[in-house]
């Protein structure tokens, strides 16, 4: 066979460039549908390995740029999500700190845990449940509850933005799990808050967390019945 054509065209170069133009349709769909798997997953040094893989078998330029665009697209969304979830873990892990340490400082004497007070009942005998409330580090709530004429039965309470499990606030040993680990009690065996018990909540507002007093326990029949095992 000639090595060359009619008008001079080199034969080994019209093969080298048939070649090039080559692609495979099978290939081509096993290297998307792979590829979209690894971006399902967040994998996307894997999506990259098969997205070139694509490339070099796939003819269809419209889909192989459907195809970055959704890897391009989906690694925003994860790295944005991720960005969040780090900025609701540093907020939750500053507002236990915060909270662990005022309730250290007031629980021998929640009376005095801030200004603002108010009560629900008579004040004769002071059987009655009194409120204060005052922020923490300057954007937290946060409240305690106690029984007026026995302060040492008191509830504090805050919402922490995201999750927080028992051993956040020192050693602690659980004592009951419900609603598939949405709600947790705990006593506290450790440091500030020791002979303390806390009640953990997942809701739709955060975490909430009551951190009480067995007098508390035993004062509140509701609570103790929301924490029985």
């Amino acid at each position: 066979m000639s090595k060359w054509l009619s008008g001079g065209t080199p034969l080994v170069v019209l093969l080298a460039l048939l070649g090039c133009n080559q692609k495979d349709q099978g290939k081509c769909d096993n290297g998307k549908s792979v590829t979209k798997q690894a971006v399902a997953s967040e994998d996307f040094a894997l999506a990259r390995q098969w997205r070139d893989y694509a490339y070099k078998h796939c003819a269809d330029a419209a889909a192989l740029k459907a195809l970055d665009d959704e890897i391009v697209s989906k690694e925003a969304e994860v790295t944005s999500r991720k960005a969040e979830q780090q900025r609701v873990a540093g907020e939750t892990t500053q507002l236990v700190s915060l909270f662990s340490g005022w309730i250290g400082q007031h629980r021998a004497d929640p009376t005095r845990a801030a200004v603002t007070v108010s009560c629900k009942g008579p004040e004769e005998g002071k059987d009655r449940w009194c409120s204060r409330e005052r922020s923490v580090g300057g954007k937290y709530n946060v409240r305690v509850t106690y029984w007026e004429a026995e302060p040492k039965a008191h509830e504090f309470f805050t919402i922490a933005p995201g999750e927080v499990t028992c051993d956040a606030f020192g050693a602690a040993t659980q004592i009951s799990e419900k609603h598939g680990g949405l709600q947790r009690f705990c006593d506290l065996t450790a440091g500030g808050l020791s002979g303390m018990q806390l009640l953990i909540r997942r809701a739709k507002d955060g975490t909430h967390l009551n951190v009480v007093s067995k007098e508390y326990v035993a004062k509140n029949a509701a609570f103790a019945a929301l924490s029985a095992p």
